[in-house]
Parts: structure tokens; sequence; C-alpha cells
């Protein structure tokens, strides 16, 4: 088992969360985005053309989510950076706040 980092771990889990939070956008609107197209195929109206609008419909909120995921996974990457940055190196200890002295 490959031991990780705390700042690997942290960040980890932040791409964790952002990326649960994308995915379950994405499953959330397709199926709020599905139901007119859902009702028209109950229809008949449309034969095989409605389940082809329904992939395409598909398609395109899957690209938009991709784009959505990238820019989730940059923007963690550099708040990733920007805590590396401010925070404590590697083998340091934190700094520790002291009360102010009267």
């Amino acid at each position: 088992m490959t031991r990780r980092t705390p700042e690997a771990r942290h960040s980890g889990s932040m791409q964790d969360i952002v990326d649960f939070g994308a995915n379950s956008a994405e499953e959330i609107t397709k199926t709020v985005v599905s139901l007119p197209l859902r009702m028209l195929e109950r229809t008949g109206l449309f034969g095989e053309a409605g389940a082809q609008l329904r992939r395409i419909q598909d398609g395109v909120i899957g690209a938009v989510y991709d784009s959505v995921r990238e820019v989730n996974h940059r923007v963690c990457e550099f708040a990733r950076d920007v805590l590396a940055e401010v925070g404590p190196k590697p083998g340091e200890a934190p700094p520790v706040e002291r009360a102010p002295t009267a």
C-alpha cells in the first residue's frame, strides 16, 4: 500500500468531493432534462428520432460536465499549490499561535 503525504490525502479528498458534486449535478441534469423527451417518446410521434435526440442530449450534457470537471480539477490543483506555499513544509511543525502577553 502506498502512503500519501498529508497534502496528497487532503487534495485527494477535496478532489473526490468536487468530482462527486459534479457527477451528482450531471445525473440530476440528465434526469430533469430528459423528462420532456420521455413524454414525447411515449406519444410515439417521433419514433426512433426520440431515442436519437436523447442520445444527443446526453452527449451534450456529458460534454458540458466534462468541461466543468476539468475546470474543477484545475481549481483543486491551484488550491493545493497555494496551500503548499503558505502551509508548513514536509517535516516542519505547523506554527503555534501564542496569546499576546500584557
